[in-house]
Protein backbone atom coordinates (compact mmCIF):
# COMPACT_ATOMS: atom_id res chain seq x y z
CA UNK A 1 0.00 0.00 0.00
CA UNK A 2 1.75 3.04 -1.09
CA UNK A 3 0.89 6.69 0.30
CA UNK A 4 0.28 9.41 -3.07
CA UNK A 5 -0.52 13.16 -3.39
CA UNK A 6 -1.63 15.15 -6.37
CA UNK A 7 -2.55 18.84 -7.28
CA UNK A 8 -5.78 19.45 -8.70
CA UNK A 9 -8.12 22.20 -9.48
CA UNK A 10 -5.19 24.03 -6.69
CA UNK A 11 -5.96 21.52 -3.95
CA UNK A 12 -3.91 18.87 -2.62
CA UNK A 13 -5.04 15.27 -2.74
CA UNK A 14 -3.90 12.79 -0.13
CA UNK A 15 -4.80 9.02 -0.54
CA UNK A 16 -3.45 5.40 -0.39
CA UNK A 17 -3.31 3.34 -3.44
CA UNK A 18 -3.54 -1.15 -3.10
CA UNK A 19 -3.70 -2.45 -6.93
CA UNK A 20 -5.40 0.37 -8.35
CA UNK A 21 -8.02 1.59 -6.00
CA UNK A 22 -7.46 4.91 -4.17
CA UNK A 23 -8.60 5.45 -0.15
CA UNK A 24 -8.31 8.82 0.44
CA UNK A 25 -7.47 9.84 3.87
CA UNK A 26 -9.36 11.11 6.62
CA UNK A 27 -8.00 14.48 7.84
CA UNK A 28 -10.40 14.60 11.15
CA UNK A 29 -8.26 15.75 14.23
CA UNK A 30 -4.84 15.03 12.39
CA UNK A 31 -1.73 17.10 11.56
CA UNK A 32 -0.53 17.33 8.17
CA UNK A 33 3.14 18.43 8.00
CA UNK A 34 4.24 19.08 4.13
CA UNK A 35 7.96 19.26 3.75
CA UNK A 36 8.48 21.18 0.19
CA UNK A 37 11.93 21.69 -0.99
CA UNK A 38 14.17 22.90 -4.03
CA UNK A 39 17.26 23.46 -6.49
CA UNK A 40 17.84 26.51 -8.34
CA UNK A 41 20.72 27.54 -9.79
CA UNK A 42 19.19 31.03 -10.84
CA UNK A 43 17.96 32.39 -7.04
CA UNK A 44 19.30 31.85 -4.14
CA UNK A 45 17.59 30.41 -1.29
CA UNK A 46 15.41 32.87 0.81
CA UNK A 47 17.21 33.61 3.86
CA UNK A 48 15.12 32.03 7.35
CA UNK A 49 14.63 35.17 8.80
CA UNK A 50 11.14 35.16 5.84
CA UNK A 51 10.17 32.11 6.24
CA UNK A 52 7.60 33.01 8.77
CA UNK A 53 6.43 35.97 6.63
CA UNK A 54 6.06 33.53 3.78
CA UNK A 55 4.16 31.02 5.99
CA UNK A 56 2.21 33.88 7.08
CA UNK A 57 0.79 34.82 3.48
CA UNK A 58 -0.07 31.16 2.93
CA UNK A 59 -1.80 31.01 5.77
CA UNK A 60 -3.65 34.47 5.19
CA UNK A 61 -5.01 32.94 1.93
CA UNK A 62 -6.41 29.27 3.35
CA UNK A 63 -8.30 31.39 5.99
CA UNK A 64 -9.54 33.47 3.71
CA UNK A 65 -10.59 30.47 1.53
CA UNK A 66 -12.89 29.32 4.59
CA UNK A 67 -14.20 32.71 5.44
CA UNK A 68 -12.17 32.65 8.45
CA UNK A 69 -11.45 36.42 8.03
CA UNK A 70 -10.15 37.44 11.96
CA UNK A 71 -7.73 34.28 11.02
CA UNK A 72 -6.74 36.03 7.54
CA UNK A 73 -6.44 39.02 8.98
CA UNK A 74 -4.29 38.11 11.48
CA UNK A 75 -1.45 36.24 9.17
CA UNK A 76 -2.29 39.74 6.77
CA UNK A 77 -0.37 41.37 9.66
CA UNK A 78 2.49 39.02 9.77
CA UNK A 79 2.80 38.91 5.90
CA UNK A 80 2.84 42.76 6.17
CA UNK A 81 5.59 43.09 9.47
CA UNK A 82 7.88 41.22 7.71
CA UNK A 83 7.61 43.05 4.66
CA UNK A 84 8.18 45.80 6.27
CA UNK A 85 11.28 44.43 8.09
CA UNK A 86 12.52 43.54 4.92
CA UNK A 87 12.23 46.53 3.60
CA UNK A 88 14.05 48.14 6.52
CA UNK A 89 17.01 45.40 5.94
CA UNK A 90 17.22 46.50 2.61
CA UNK A 91 18.02 50.01 3.25
CA UNK A 92 20.87 49.14 6.08
CA UNK A 93 24.17 48.48 4.85
CA UNK A 94 25.44 45.38 6.44
CA UNK A 95 27.64 47.31 9.07
CA UNK A 96 24.38 48.32 10.57
CA UNK A 97 24.64 51.81 9.60
CA UNK A 98 21.53 53.33 7.82
CA UNK A 99 22.52 54.82 4.60
CA UNK A 100 20.28 57.13 2.68
CA UNK A 101 20.55 58.89 -0.91
CA UNK A 102 20.33 62.55 -0.91
CA UNK A 103 20.46 64.44 -4.21
CA UNK A 104 22.98 66.98 -4.67
CA UNK A 105 23.34 70.14 -7.11
CA UNK A 106 26.56 71.06 -8.69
Amino acid sequence: MDKVWWVRDNKLGIATLSDSTFTTLSTAGDTLRIYYSYTSTDIDALPPQYHDGIVGKALERIFAMKQNFSGAQYYAMQWSDAVRRAKVEANVMKDGALYEIKGHEY
